[in-house]
């Protein structure tokens, strides 16, 4: 917190008025990334190897999940437009399809990169669905 406001205090007295909030939204995040630091050191004092390198991995999965989901999505919201006028019906229908493509090819992404959280996830679902 120490950080942000320093962070905060600083950019608002130094920086122009019109970027003070995209400013203010910089130092959170910075801050943010002291207190990872910080909290990483401190648990890696205390517990010793974290297993990052796995979290690392799985982060690489899901962000290459996202990804191609993104895109997937992007092209039916894309399609949906050259198909229905534009007006609050196009909006609601890519909203709607847009939104589901992106869940959908996110899960079938993660599941087929074998992300292991995942899949223990889907594992779970299938045990209590009784198959």
């Amino acid at each position: 917190m120490a950080v942000r406001l320093f962070l905060d205090i600083g950019f608002y007295v130094i920086l122009p008025v019109a970027v003070v909030t995209t400013s203010l939204m910089v130092g959170t995040a910075l801050s943010y990334v002291v207190a990872l630091i910080v909290g990483y050191v401190l648990l890696r004092r205390r517990l010793g190897r974290l297993g990052l390198r796995r979290l690392l991995d799985t982060l690489i999965r899901l962000g290459a999940a996202a990804i191609a989901a993104s895109l997937l999505a992007l092209a039916v919201s894309w399609l949906i437009a050259q198909i229905i006028d534009p007006g609050k019906l196009q909006g609601i229908v890519q909203l709607l399809f847009g939104s589901a493509v992106l869940l959908a090819a996110y899960a079938a992404g993660a599941v087929f990169l074998k992300v292991p959280e995942v899949r223990q996830f889907a594992g779970m679902i299938r045990s209590r669905l009784g198959r």
